[in-house]
């Protein structure tokens, strides 16, 4: 299937026939191991399609930040490639920024990727989504 298809948004026949899609936002600390817990657990055994979006390629635990900063530490040992970790834990990795949500169609949505001499790299695009919940303060 290609990726236009994968990623636009299902129709309610597709979504009875076909596993749900989740997707988080953000490769923190709690964005990665929510990532990593639902692939293992559902992404693993082929019931959800989980997909982390995060603008950076690599996660660093940020109280290691002033120990890299000082030189004490090298960055290369300590950071965690997104890609590598979705491989080894069963779910997508999508570089981006996430700058809005679109409830009625169910989709994160991500800029263009623009290099330096303006180009455009990627398309401005959506990342469709089936279940959403909202948490009370």
């Amino acid at each position: 299937m290609d990726v236009a298809m994968r990623d636009r948004p299902r129709s309610e026949a597709e979504q009875a026939n076909s596993v749900p899609r989740i997707v988080v936002v953000g490769g923190g600390a709690g964005g990665l191991e929510l990532a990593t817990m639902l692939g293992d657990k559902l992404g693993r055994r082929g019931k959800a399609e989980i997909t982390l979006i995060d603008k950076s390629r690599a996660h660093l635990w940020k109280p290691l930040l002033h120990e890299i900063a000082a030189g004490s530490m090298d960055l290369g040992h300590h950071e965690l490639d997104y890609l590598a970790q979705a491989h080894w834990h069963h779910f997508n990795y999508r570089a981006g920024e996430m700058i809005g949500l679109d409830r009625n169609r169910r989709e994160v949505l991500v800029p263009p990727v623009i290099e330096e001499k303006g180009i455009e790299v990627t398309p401005a695009r959506g990342y469709p989504y089936d279940i959403r919940r909202e948490f009370d303060q």
